[in-house]
């Protein structure tokens, strides 16, 4: 993924920010051996949220009422992104008036490793980057929250398959080892007003 200048958190330390080249993630201290450090690994991920709705930025409320590519109206996933530049672009995909970029807030999540499974390119059902989004795909997300085997699963983005979104399933029972936090200081630059399509 490509590298991004991260924001500075309001209340969270610079944990996991992992320095230039780190790609978003800590790296092991010496006297670490490799397993017991990816307990310790965690990879860094990115939601925008509405300002009105920041006090429920990891419910999973807003994917039950307007569900999205990996998941039915049965299941609050979280939807997030490997780095800011893809939460952006994530974001611009959806909005409809350019007006409203400003109303919303950014939100960091620190996901352990060990807490993380992923979806398998060779899993990937054929019409995976349809839109609108197909049951496939929505199939294999109510799937992952069903049977509990992660409380974090990393899919490809449908905008930038190389990139990776990372869904959260806030009732899960290890849920509560994800660390989050926010707002981060943000703002949007007024150049991407101009890609939104009224």
């Amino acid at each position: 993924m490509a590298e991004t200048r991260e924001p500075r958190p309001h209340r969270a330390h610079a944990h996991g920010d992992g320095g230039p080249g780190g790609h978003g993630r800590t790296g092991p201290p010496a006297h670490r051996a490799p397993r017991a450090w990816r307990l310790l690994m965690t990879t860094l991920a990115w939601r925008f949220v509405k300002a009105k709705y920041q006090d429920k930025a990891f419910t999973g409320e807003g994917a039950q009422k307007f569900p999205g590519r990996w998941n039915t109206a049965a299941f609050p996933v979280v939807y997030t992104a490997s780095g800011v530049s893809l939460a952006i672009l994530e974001l611009l995909a959806y909005i409809e008036d350019a007006s409203l970029l400003p109303s919303y807030l950014l939100f960091r999540a620190d996901l352990p490793e060990d807490l993380m499974g992923t979806l398998p390119d060779a899993d990937l059902p054929s019409d995976w980057r349809a839109f609108p989004a197909p049951d496939s795909t929505k199939t294999i997300g109510d799937t992952w929250f069903q049977q509990g085997r992660s409380a974090v699963l990393s899919v490809p983005s449908a905008l930038v398959p190389l990139e990776r979104n990372y869904l959260i399933n806030p009732v899960h029972r290890h849920f509560r080892k994800i660390r989050l936090s926010g707002p981060v200081d943000f703002d949007f630059d007024p150049r991407l007003m101009q890609l939104v399509r009224h």
